[in-house]
């Protein structure tokens, strides 16, 4: 403020000069009409024209003065018409030219400012006195009303002028702030365009990295196609070389004399234990691999199950018993009695539990493990400690991440560094969570945790919805009808459907039958709609169910015939075969195929040694085997899916539509798991409900619909819905879940 103050005070100043240049052309004419009064003053000739040359002097000296400024012209003007007014008081005494210094003093004080006009007041005041001192007024009543008369005029001219003064100074006051407002606006403009043209090139920036960003995913998406589709490959060529060396080593060292007929040399075994222990390593290293490349993929299904963990614990110890007792260590267990279930595929638990342990073994020298399993909560906690090593901070910080190996070099050599993370793979896709805790020398300790069978997340809700969903609690397993003629479809139904359960039927007619027994909510189609009656009809008698078409497509799909009674994945061992051979009806002669004459000489030689009364046939490639069934079929026959021209899949084609080969049985040898072989996919999804769906229903479906095809594009997360299903707030009734029960949030993690 005390800035702006000098340049306010001169900014009003420079109006007031304005507003003085102004008006003084005009009071330049002034002296002029004094002429005038003049003529009506006097009748001498010779007075009127001496006072009437001075007053245009004055005139004509301040027009002149003018040139030198307009002050120099106010004052000229001024002083000029004072001294003409006194000499006209001298020519003209006894008249009324006193009273003439009052419209002076106001003409003072609105050329020159207050001050002037303060002078020149005093200044008329004193010339009247000083004339009334010399007798040229001839009264004192003239003289006093004269002086009174001339500093009134100056006051009242002051007075006058000060709203002038105050509206110049608002004025000014208002046109700074307009112009203050002006340039901040101006400002605002110029960052505002800045900001403009900043977004504009941010804009162009995030264009170009959501370009890049859209062929990075693409790029992502197809380097993970080249993944799997080298893992599978990979695995094809791997598998069939160290199915042989697995197989050859394993009837070496188990069975010589069945097989080969006469006992192996002494010198040999420990050789041939090493080459099959190995080779098993190798074996399970690929399956480890190709299990994280199935994870990353979510390719990897769950058969869930309610399962006893305590019983999980014990077959895990038990596959590990010989690890342990080899090394002369101990396994314990502490597990809580009557532990409540959990939903889980129990054989990728048991592997869960055979990586710990096995990784416990490779990490200790002394002592043992010590494996507890305790309720805590909605989940089941257990917790794998060890005596042994031990690991540092960083180290366990790491310790889930594939291929990161800690410790000294030989007892790395031992593992593949990718049970850990496999395992944590496994427990999340379970809905819980791994972590380890660890003290270098004081031994290691892994948890995991598992939620229970009935946990289905009761977050915050009020309490209306609260007993809602504490009633769906005691509720069991929703239960659909599966209308699927092969079964397989059924089959992965109830793989991925966890908390429903699955009945499947061959016809849709079979469907009332079943909802006459089982309280049915919904019914499955699994084909692609050609048994429907109409678009999305019902099947009779449940008309008033929901229904839902699912056509699924995998390579399971081709291997669904009554006549395929195994599958084996490769490295095939005699445990594993003698398994699948006790699955056989009567059998007296057995045909292998496959295109590696290796593979076809271990398989035979396995079959002899296990059924040494049986006839073993052997074929090559898939045309020679189409051959000798139509000649002589065989009772059993072992068939290898991956072969050139004629493959497995087109023998089993063939094997379902002639009539003379129905009663073959079939063992499927191949390199690939079934996941492996194709992908299982759903080509579309229908939905129906009698009546239609009230809106709200029908919208939410559309969201999860599309959180799932932006989930499976990886553009963007799906959004939390506002309002649950079927709670009260939704005004609906509750209807199915879309997907199984929410599981409760796991443990954190304490990596």
């Amino acid at each position: 403020m005390p800035a702006t103050q000098p340049a306010r005070s001169l900014a009003l100043q420079e109006d007031l000069a304005y507003f003085r240049s102004q008006i003084l052309g005009p009071l330049m004419l002034l002296p002029l009409g004094a002429v005038f009064l003049i003529l009506h003053l006097s009748s001498e000739p010779v007075v009127i024209l001496k006072l009437t040359l001075i007053y245009v002097l004055v005139s004509l000296l301040a027009y002149l003065a003018r040139r030198f400024g307009d002050l120099t012209a106010s004052l000229t003007l001024c002083g000029g018409l004072f001294g003409a007014l006194v000499v006209t008081n001298l020519m003209l005494p006894g008249s009324i030219v006193p009273c003439l210094f009052a419209p002076l003093v106001g003409l003072t004080v609105l050329l020159l400012g207050p001050l002037w006009g303060l002078i020149s007041g005093g200044s008329a005041s004193l010339s009247i006195l000083a004339l009334y001192g010399t007798g040229v007024i001839a009264t004192g009543d003239v003289a006093v009303v004269a002086v009174l008369l001339t500093l009134s005029i100056a006051l009242l001219t002051w007075l006058a002028m000060h709203p002038v003064y105050t509206a110049l100074d608002w004025a000014w006051q208002s046109y700074s702030e307009a112009r203050r407002l002006t340039e901040a606006l101006r400002d605002r403009q110029a960052e505002l365009q800045q900001y403009a043209r900043s977004l504009e090139e941010a804009y162009r920036r995030l264009e170009h990295l959501t370009t890049e960003v859209e062929r990075a995913r693409r790029q992502a998406e197809e380097a993970r196609r080249l993944k799997d589709e080298f893992a599978a490959a990979i695995s094809h060529e791997l598998r069939t070389p160290l199915n042989l060396i697995i197989g050859f080593s394993e009837l070496m060292v188990l069975s010589p004399e069945r097989s080969y007929d006469e006992p192996l040399p002494a010198c040999y075994r420990a050789d041939i234990e090493a080459i099959y222990r190995n080779a098993c390593h190798i074996s399970h290293l690929i399956d480890d691999i190709l299990d994280l490349s199935r994870l990353d993929a979510h390719r990897l299904a769950l058969q869930k199950e309610p399962v006893r963990v305590a019983e999980v614990i014990e077959a895990a110890v038990s596959a590990v018993a010989s690890l342990f007792r080899d090394k002369r260590l101990g396994i314990s267990l502490e597990v809580e009695p009557d532990l409540p279930l959990v939903l889980a595929d129990p054989t990728r638990l048991r592997q869960v539990l055979i990586n710990l342990l096995a990784n416990s073994a490779r990490f200790t020298d002394a002592g043992g493990v010590t494996i507890t399993a305790r309720r805590q909560g909605r989940e089941v906690l257990v917790a794998v400690a060890d005596t042994g090593i031990g690991m540092s901070p960083e180290e366990a910080a790491h310790a889930f991440e594939p291929f990161q190996q800690f410790g000294d070099p030989a007892r790395r050599r031992t593992g593949s560094g990718l049970g850990l993370a496999v395992s944590k793979r496994f427990v999340e896709l379970h809905g819980g969570a791994m972590w380890v805790e660890s003290t270098p020398g004081a031994g290691t300790t892994f948890f995991f945790t598992l939620p229970l069978h009935d946990n289905i997340a009761l977050a915050s809700a009020p309490p209306v919805w609260q007993r809602w969903l504490e009633a769906r609690l005691a509720e069991q397993p929703h239960t659909v009808v599966a209308i699927d003629p092969g079964g397989q479809a059924a089959r992965i139904l109830q793989r991925y459907l966890d908390g429903y359960r699955v009945l499947p039927v061959a016809r849709p007619s079979e469907a009332r039958t079943v909802a006459e027994t089982e309280p049915v909510r919904a019914v499955v189609y699994t084909g692609a709609g050609e048994d429907l009656e109409g678009p999305l009809a019902a099947p009779a008698g449940l008309e008033h169910l929901p229904v839902v078409v699912c056509p699924i497509r995998s390579g399971e799909t081709a291997l669904a015939l009554p006549q395929v009674v195994a599958y084996l994945a490769k490295p095939v061992t005699v445990e594993h075969l003698q398994a699948a051979l006790r699955r056989l009806r009567r059998v007296r002669r057995a045909l292998v195929v496959d295109d590696d004459p290796d593979m076809v000489r271990l398989l035979g030689r396995m079959v002899r040694a296990l059924r040494p009364r049986w006839t073993v046939d052997e074929a090559f490639d898939g045309a020679t085997a189409l051959q000798r069934l139509r000649i002589a079929p065989p009772d059993l026959l072992l068939l290898d899916l991956l072969m050139p021209e004629v493959d497995g899949y087109t023998l089993l084609q063939i094997i379902a539509t002639d009539p003379a080969l129905q009663r073959l049985q079939v063992i499927v040898v191949t390199a690939h798991g079934t996941e492996r072989e194709a992908p299982v996919t759903i080509p579309s999804l229908t939905f129906t409900r009698p009546g239609g769906f009230p809106v709200g229903a029908g919208l939410r479906c559309l969201r999860a619909g599309l959180d799932a095809l932006l989930m499976l594009r990886g553009d963007a997360a799906p959004a939390p819905s506002a309002i649950p299903w079927g709670s009260p707030a939704s005004g609906e009734s509750p209807p199915l879940p879309a997907s199984g029960p929410v599981r409760a949030p796991a443990a954190p993690s304490r990596q």
